[in-house]
């Protein structure tokens, strides 16, 4: 995929989209549609039948341990080194912490100021980090086990990113995509069950793959699950390299809210191969290209 399929995609969206999938999602639906009117989409089946392995974990897998607290305080103190971080975090922080790329932990490699401006930075609140989605998953019980954590991305991660995605990328091209598995019929069964029904020996899917035993050949679902993986790296480090360089050195004027230094630094780091925070450069990469196209105005900021 070229420079000028990344950028079409991008202008075709009302806001910014951080799901790499949604760029390959734009491409396959211009190529469907110059075949078809109308085509089927499988969003909904790890979030109805439990298909991610983050599932298993749970809010109970991580108790409070003694020392813990104080741990933290000597990270954030500078007396223990910040590596450490994950493992003085327990229960729900816990959880949040392998949830997202940055957060409230200041001192972490995860943290939401080392990519934000002073002043934007001071005006947010990190600590409300994936807030809806933290309430959410309490609402159902008050604790995050595997029920509730399935539940909430019904409304957050399937809602606000799967689906957005897939209708934005397919109603660029005017494209119209049926979800059959979130139909009512299915839900309405689905959702009643325990969610210890949906694991066996294999891992999740347990309903979906005995269903398939029965109509579908064993090259089907007996076979490792296998995700809608965009290779960032090399598209980086080729042909999008031009492209996201350039919105690179635009940042101060395109988005003064974040830190220049430290996007420029994430970007070096990206083009030596180093594999961690590929995924928070393309989210960047996607609202600066975003920006170029719809700038906003920064009068009244002061960065």
């Amino acid at each position: 995929m070229d420079a000028d399929a990344l950028a079409a995609s991008i202008a075709a969206l009302d806001q910014p989209v951080a799901d790499p999938s949604y760029i390959m999602i734009h491409e396959l639906s211009k190529f469907t549609r110059s075949q078809v009117t109308v085509a089927i989409s499988g969003d909904g089946g790890d979030e109805v039948f439990a298909g991610y392995s983050r599932y298993a974990a749970q809010e109970k897998d991580f108790p409070h341990h003694p020392g813990q607290h104080l741990a933290k305080r000597l990270i954030e103190a500078g007396l223990l080194p910040e590596r450490f971080l994950r493992l003085s975090l327990s229960g729900q922080e816990r959880m949040l912490y392998r949830h997202v790329d940055v957060g409230p932990w200041a001192v972490s490699h995860k943290s939401m100021k080392t990519y934000l401006a002073p002043s934007a930075y001071a005006a947010c609140r990190p600590q409300d980090t994936l807030l809806r989605w933290r309430e959410l998953a309490n609402s159902f019980g008050g604790h995050m086990d595997t029920a509730s954590l399935m539940r909430t991305e019904l409304w957050t991660f399937l809602s606000e990113k799967c689906l957005a995605r897939t209708d934005r990328a397919s109603m660029a091209h005017s494209l119209e995509v049926r979800v059959p598995i979130l139909g009512n019929p299915v839900l309405d069964v689905v959702l009643n069950l325990p969610s210890k029904v949906h694991f066996d020996t294999q891992g999740g899917k347990a309903i979906l793959r005995s269903l398939a035993r029965l109509h579908l050949p064993e090259m089907v679902w007996n076979r490792p699950k296998h995700g809608f993986s965009v290779p960032l790296h090399s598209f980086f480090r080729g042909a999008w390299k031009n492209i996201a360089a350039h919105a690179v050195e635009q940042v101060e004027l395109l988005a003064p809210f974040l830190n220049a230094g430290a996007v420029k630094s994430l970007w070096r780091d990206v083009l030596a191969g180093r594999r961690t925070k590929v995924k928070l450069m393309y989210t960047l990469i996607v609202l600066l290209l975003w920006l170029e196209i719809n700038p906003l105005d920064y009068s009244d900021y002061n960065p």
